[in-house]
């Protein structure tokens, strides 16, 4: 059973074609409806037509209901009048039902039956509420064609059919992408532990059933016709169980004729009626027997059997072949041949084949395919995926690197009950592979980074196949497409997250120009996303946003007690020489990071007898490799810096420092620093926007930009006072553990989402 959510309940309106009457599609109405109020998730209502059995019961299980006409069919009438008389009806029973939708907020409306097909999709004209159909018969006819057209209306979400039979009918048709096959279940009421095989004498006959409506089409009659063609009676009882819908029928008369004409030779035949207690009756039973001559939708009599370790015997129409299997979990024969008929009865009576093994794993089928909650899960899940809010990611890049790392980590953990992502960004490694992986997305490879109208145009048709809601971008050039999707789709809600405001690496008049074009966008943009307190205040100091629309979710990474590696184990996997102090950062080779500087930095420790070594792990961005070899050199370090480049596992490449260095220009809320202060290293770091949102005096060092012996000397404090080193490295591991966790970050950006689409919902 699903996990209780702390989130608002959903809405679901379930519209039954019946309340007078118990059959098949109520029970499994009623188990439904009883699963979703157990997850706490859903506040369930329910319409009747009218009242009775069903109505009762529903009223003994605590539910309320409405009681408002559906659609009155008939296919006794003339079609035009039965057409004229169905639509009628369903328009005014959508008209009473559509004020009760709207007053109560109903988010999903699920017609359980054919009779109330009609009636869903009227209401979902009315009140913009996605319908959901369950099919639980064949349908023929004029309803058949009632699927095939109103079902390709798109507030017709999804059709549940009960077996892959049923689905297969509409193969030809376009609502068939829309059918999704749950199978039936077995109630409750019918689990229990395999029973012992009973044990047969020779006056102890062999007991048989035929369960269900007693009608022509449910194959009674031509089950005793078989019987009747035999010399002398088998050593069996049967029973009927069931009503006739006229008992002035011809096919019941017969029935009743041929069952006096077989007792006078010695068969042994009860017709009991309608029997409430059916796992009873199946306990005595030894054979369940299904004479259909119509396809079945499904075979919930059959599966009820097996769950009661009672065989079954069936004719192989409609979707029983489906559930069972010839010889191995049941038999299968065909109504129309006789012989067949009587000599498998003979093989069963006679026990020559495997009883007990065909007994056995007939429950096994059961307990594993058709348990309730396994089944009932299933439609919740489904129904909770129709209620999705269908979220666009862009974003320019998913290489290595802080952005990529934490859509992927947001992405990964949060909850799929309640999102539905697309997402588009470029095919790199390794988070492009890794989104493919999670399975549950929709990524579309797009070079975001190239403004070109063909982007743009596959942007455009992505919007409007999977009917976003949101469009959150993250990062410069993502933040123009999703604005200009605003432009054309004016109903989309747009997030934009700035994660570093990069515009110093350019001359005043681009920055100029930049700042124009942000301040353009921001008027498209319901909500501007900042990583940091100290990047959110640059931006307000640039002015590039309006205030009330900025608010600040900030990074999140795996926490850790203590480094999953010692130095020592860490040095040795990854051949770093440990004889020297370690100083690593994860940076690209760029402007922004600003390598240099470190570099002057270890030369500086070098040159006072401190020597260390440098770990960079990272590779080209704006700055080449051979620019950066060359920095080396000038600065005599070739023995000292080691280019990792990149580096997937960041943890364990992190445990081989003492130290983690930074001498950034800017950031936006470094990912690399808090993963490194996770496992407990102290930082020291350029006094910037992004790094003065996560370290202190207490634990670490913030250092003016360009002051190399600061950085030096507080790298030589840290070397040379291990209890401020251990000071430090404790209250950096617990500051990240507290407020920068991946579940910390996921939560919160799950109630900006929820805030932009519903009410009484705020973002921390």
């Amino acid at each position: 059973m699903n996990k209780q959510s702390n989130t608002r309940k959903k809405n679901i309106l379930f519209l039954e074609q019946y309340g007078d009457r118990i059959g098949g599609g109520q029970v499994i109405l009623l188990d439904i409806v009883k699963y979703l109020r157990s997850t706490k998730q859903w506040n369930v209502f329910i319409n009747l037509p009218d009242q009775g059995t069903f109505s009762k019961i529903l009223t003994r299980q605590g539910f309320s209901f409405w009681n408002e006409p559906i659609g009155v069919h008939s296919s006794l009438r003339h079609p035009v009048v039965d057409i004229f008389s169905y639509v009628w009806t369903s328009m005014i029973g959508a008209l009473h039902l559509r004020k009760k939708v709207k007053a109560n907020q109903i988010e999903l409306i699920y017609c359980n039956g054919g009779k109330t097909f009609l009636l869903g999709f009227l209401l979902s004209l009315f009140s913009s509420v996605k319908v959901v159909w369950h099919l639980h018969l064949v349908l023929e006819g004029r309803q058949k064609q009632l699927v095939t057209m109103l079902g390709k209306a798109k507030k017709i979400s999804r059709i549940i059919a009960v077996s892959n039979m049923v689905k297969e009918e509409y193969q030809q048709h376009q609502v068939y992408k829309k059918i999704e096959v749950i199978y039936n279940w077995v109630s409750p009421r019918f689990l229990q532990d395999l029973p012992e095989q009973k044990e047969k004498t020779g006056s102890c006959p062999f007991e048989l059933v035929i369960i269900g409506q007693i009608s022509q089409e449910k194959g009674q009659l031509s089950f005793l016709q078989h019987l009747e063609k035999l010399d002398e009676a088998l050593p069996l009882n049967l029973k009927l169980v069931g009503e006739p819908l006229n008992k002035q029928e011809e096919n019941w008369q017969r029935i009743l004729e041929i069952i006096q004409r077989l007792r006078k030779k010695g068969w042994q035949i009860e017709v009991l009626g309608y029997q409430e207690d059916i796992p009873s009756l199946l306990d005595s039973t030894d054979l369940l027997i299904i004479p259909s001559l119509i396809p079945e939708s499904f075979g919930l009599t059959a599966i009820e059997a097996m769950a009661r370790g009672t065989l079954v015997m069936a004719n192989a129409v409609g979707a029983l072949p489906e559930v069972i299997t010839d010889k191995k979990n049941g038999f299968l024969f065909d109504i129309e041949d006789d012989e067949q008929c009587i000599n498998i009865l003979n093989e069963i009576i006679k026990e020559k084949a495997p009883l007990q093994a065909i007994r056995e794993a007939s429950f096994n089928l059961v307990t594993s395919s058709f348990y309730p909650d396994k089944q009932l899960d299933k439609i919740d899940s489904l129904l909770h995926r129709l209620l999705r809010i269908p979220i666009l990611e862009i974003n320019g890049r998913s290489d290595f690197g802080g952005g990529p790392k934490n859509m992927y980590r947001l992405l990964n953990g949060i909850d799929k009950k309640k999102f539905e992502f697309i997402v588009a960004c470029p095919n790199e490694a390794p988070f492009f592979q890794k989104l493919e992986g999670i399975g549950s997305l929709t990524v579309y490879p797009l070079n975001l980074r190239k403004l070109t109208f063909r982007n743009f145009w596959k942007l455009l048709r992505i919007v409007r196949t999977h009917q976003v809601k949101i469009v959150h971008s993250q990062g410069k050039a993502a933040g123009i497409w999703s604005r200009m999707l605003k432009l054309f789709f004016p109903s989309i809600t747009v997030v934009h997250h700035f994660r570093g405001i990069h515009y110093k690496q350019y001359p005043k008049v681009i920055q100029f120009a930049y700042f124009g074009v942000e301040r353009l966008l921001s008027t498209l943009t319901k909500k501007v996303v900042h990583v940091s307190h100290s990047e959110l205040e640059e931006a307000l100091k640039l002015r590039l946003v309006a205030s009330r629309i900025q608010t600040v979710l900030a990074n999140g990474v795996e926490t850790y007690k203590g480094p999953p590696l010692t130095r020592e184990q860490a040095q040795k996997k990854f051949c770093i020489d440990p004889g020297l102090p370690v100083c690593i950062v994860i940076a690209r080779y760029s402007y922004q990071k600003n390598l240099e500087d470190s570099f002057r930095v270890i030369r500086s420790l070098l040159d006072q007898g401190t020597p260390a070594r440098f770990v960079v792990i990272g590779g080209a961005d704006d700055i080449s490799l051979k620019i950066v070899q060359g920095q080396i050199e000038a600065y005599g370090l070739q023995g000292y810096v080691t280019l990792a480049g990149e580096q997937s596992q960041v943890i364990e490449w992190l445990c081989i420092a003492d130290i983690y260095l930074s001498t950034a220009r800017w950031e936006g809320l470094p990912t690399a620093i808090l993963e490194a202060m996770s496992i407990g290293l102290p930082v020291v770091g350029s006094n910037v926007v992004g790094n003065i949102s996560v370290l202190t005096e207490k634990n670490g060092f913030l250092i003016e930009e360009g002051d190399i012996a600061g950085y030096t000397h507080a790298i030589q404090t840290l070397l040379q006072d291990r209890d401020l080193y251990r000071q430090k490295a404790q209250a950096a591991s617990q500051l990240v553990n507290q407020n920068f966790s991946v579940g910390a970050m996921i939560e919160h950006h799950e109630q900006l989402y929820l805030s932009l689409m519903e009410k009484g919902v705020s973002p921390k």
